[in-house]
């Protein structure tokens, strides 16, 4: 048994795991450094024990790399910047210094998501920082005064799906939702307006999801999902529609879950 196992005691050992799993780490990467404990498992030995990344040229590396192979689907830092308005501190810096997702992922999702840095600012936030008038969001006062409008997520790269899952239309939620692969998961209704806004800015007012609405992973324990869509050249709505209905253009929004 090595020193890890033995220098730690039970509890130091759940809250470590607390804090990768705030920070998106799933059962599925230890599943993979078990299983291929040689590569994958060395790797991420290494990377821990030389205290992650501390060569810059190698995450910029990695992030012009994923700009390559994304293209127009790549909406980086300097974008979010540059439309948001707002500045990138150290902390955000930092969360976004590793894109977590193998080229592999990206080759393969490269022509039908958007990999966008995450500076994880509110739905409210981004009505701050967004010109008014440019969406329709600003007329949309009903959800104001929820939780999820309000709140803020870690920073993080995110592979979000630029339309809806294939073949979720005319489904229920709870029909929909077992489309979802396991490597994928709802996103937030903040996330989906997030890369919906910034793209729209950057991509020539690009407008996605213009005549479908997507389900979120938004609502009350006692409420239907959120959703948004229709987006056109007054903006996107925010809404909520039953769980229950079925409808040819209500489908459901997915992301891909980090690789790495």
């Amino acid at each position: 048994m090595g020193r890890l196992l033995t220098g730690m005691t039970v509890a130091e050992m759940v809250a470590t795991m607390e804090v990768l799993d705030q920070h998106g780490v799933s059962p599925e990467i230890f599943a993979k450094i078990r299983r291929e404990r040689d590569t994958f498992g060395r790797d991420i030995s290494r990377f821990m024990i030389g205290g992650g990344v501390t060569n810059n040229a190698i995450a910029h590396t990695a992030v012009d790399r994923a700009r390559e192979i994304m293209g127009r689907n790549f909406l980086g830092a300097d974008v979010v910047v540059r439309r948001f308005e707002i500045s990138m501190t150290n902390k955000i810096a930092k969360a976004l210094s590793m894109i977590p997702f193998t080229e592999e992922m990206l080759m393969s999702t490269k022509d039908d998501h958007i990999l966008v840095a995450d500076f994880g600012i509110s739905l409210i936030d981004i009505q701050i920082n967004v010109r008014r008038g440019l969406f329709y969001i600003y007329g949309q006062s009903w959800y104001e005064s929820r939780r999820w409008a309000k709140e803020r997520e870690i920073p993080r790269w995110r592979l979000v799906r630029r339309a809806e899952v294939p073949g979720s239309l005319s489904k229920d939620c709870a029909e929909q939702r077992h489309l979802i692969q396991a490597n994928e998961i709802v996103p937030s209704v903040r996330q989906m307006a997030y890369v919906m806004t910034l793209n729209c800015l950057e991509n020539k007012y690009e407008h996605l999801f213009k005549n479908v609405f997507v389900r979120t992973s938004d609502g009350a324990p006692d409420e239907d999902h959120v959703t948004i869509g229709s987006f056109d050249d007054l903006g996107f709505c925010v809404g909520c529609w039953n769980d229950d209905i079925r409808n040819d253009s209500l489908g459901i929004a997915s992301a891909k879950k980090p690789s790495l």
